[in-house]
């Protein structure tokens, strides 16, 4: 039995049509691919531009401490410490945060283009011969394709990490000026209590990335499946 012209027709405008939707949606992920490649550029732009602003001001303030130091009346020195470090304190928080959330997002642009280059490797196989395989959805894997382990060490080598640690250094600064500025002389006593704010200071926003990395991870994989 033969198949008649009706429906060798019909099967012909059924592969036509789906050629075309295919052609469609490779075009349509192919400018989605590019603007979310331009947007993981400009969040990283901006996270090292808010980083750099920040070192920068740490930087200055420290000079200019520096400088007044040496002035007759420590007095001012110390009223300026205090001002300042408190200021860069209260930047640094802010920078931590919005650097933790640019990372996150850049992330979320990162498995959004992972999920388009496994198209890619559906839509042409010979291509696979010439793109990175594609990982599947879950976190971890996207973070092994990239050579990233998550972990601790991973925190605190990014650069929200590094955030973090100028902060410890800028807290331990502060508390120790002020416990200086209200006549505490015993330095052992200053540097044990500044070392413990440092620390605190680094596990607290260290902890705060896990906490905010975990919900995000666990909502994301669940998303996927």
């Amino acid at each position: 039995m033969t198949d008649s012209p009706g429906d060798s027709s019909t099967a012909r405008d059924r592969a036509q049509a789906q050629e075309a939707d295919e052609a469609t949606a490779t075009s349509i992920l192919s400018t989605e691919h590019f603007v979310l490649q331009s947007a993981r550029s400009a969040a990283t732009s901006e996270a090292v531009s808010r980083v750099s602003i920040f070192l920068t001001a740490t930087s200055a303030a420290l000079v200019a401490a520096a400088f007044l130091g040496q002035l007759p009346d420590p007095g001012v020195a110390t009223a300026f410490g205090l001002i300042v470090l408190g200021a860069l304190v209260f930047l640094g928080i802010t920078t931590f945060e919005r650097v933790l959330q640019v990372s996150i997002e850049d992330f979320q642009y990162a498995l959004r283009i992972n999920r388009i280059r496994r198209f890619y490797v559906r839509r042409s196989p010979l291509a696979a011969d010439f793109l990175e395989p594609p990982a599947d959805d879950s976190v971890g894997a996207l973070l092994a394709s990239y050579g990233v382990r998550s972990g601790d060490w991973q925190m605190l080598v990014s650069l929200a990490g590094v955030v973090s640690f100028v902060n410890g250094l800028l807290g331990a600064l502060l508390v120790g000026l002020g416990l200086f500025a209200i006549g505490l002389r015993e330095t052992a006593v200053i540097g044990v209590i500044a070392a413990a704010v440092f620390v605190a200071i680094v596990w607290l926003q260290t902890e705060r990335q896990r906490r905010r990395r975990t919900g995000w991870h666990r909502i994301e994989n669940s998303s996927s499946r």
